[in-house]
C-alpha cells in the first residue's frame, strides 16, 4: 500500500510502499513524519472503482441501492439505481437533457 508522508519541520512531502502490517513500526522509527492526505482515497474493488461495480455486483447489495436511491431520487445513485421512476419522470429528463446538449452544442451553455 502507498503511504504519504509529511515531514513536520521541513514540509518536504514523500511517498513510500509499505506493507499494512509495516506501517505502525515505521511511524514509531520516524516520529519526524505525519501522515498526508492529498486527496480522497478511491473505493476500489478488485481493481475497478465503485462506479464500475455493477457488473460484479449481486442483487441484494443492488436492493440495497435501490432503496437508497428512492430516498434521493435526485442524486446520481437514484438516477442509476431508482426503481420507481414513472414513465413522465423518465420521458422529462430525456427532454431536458436533449434540451441542455442542443444549448452546449449552440455554445451558449458551458
Amino acid at each position: 500500500m502507498t503511504y504519504t508522508f509529511k515531514n513536520k519541520k521541513s514540509s518536504k512531502i514523500i511517498t513510500i510502499d509499505l506493507k499494512i502490517s509495516e506501517y505502525d513500526q515505521y511511524k514509531k522509527d520516524h516520529p519526524e513524519l505525519e501522515r498526508y492526505h492529498d486527496s480522497v482515497p478511491t473505493l476500489s474493488f478488485n481493481g475497478k472503482t465503485f462506479g464500475g461495480l455493477d457488473s460484479q455486483t449481486d442483487n441484494t447489495f443492488k436492493e440495497v441501492l435501490a432503496k437508497i436511491g428512492e430516498g434521493h431520487p435526485n442524486s446520481p445513485l437514484g438516477d442509476n439505481y431508482r426503481k420507481n421512476k414513472t414513465i413522465k419522470e423518465t420521458k422529462t429528463k430525456e427532454i431536458f437533457y436533449k434540451h441542455v446538449n442542443k444549448i452546449k452544442k449552440e455554445g451558449k451553455l458551458k
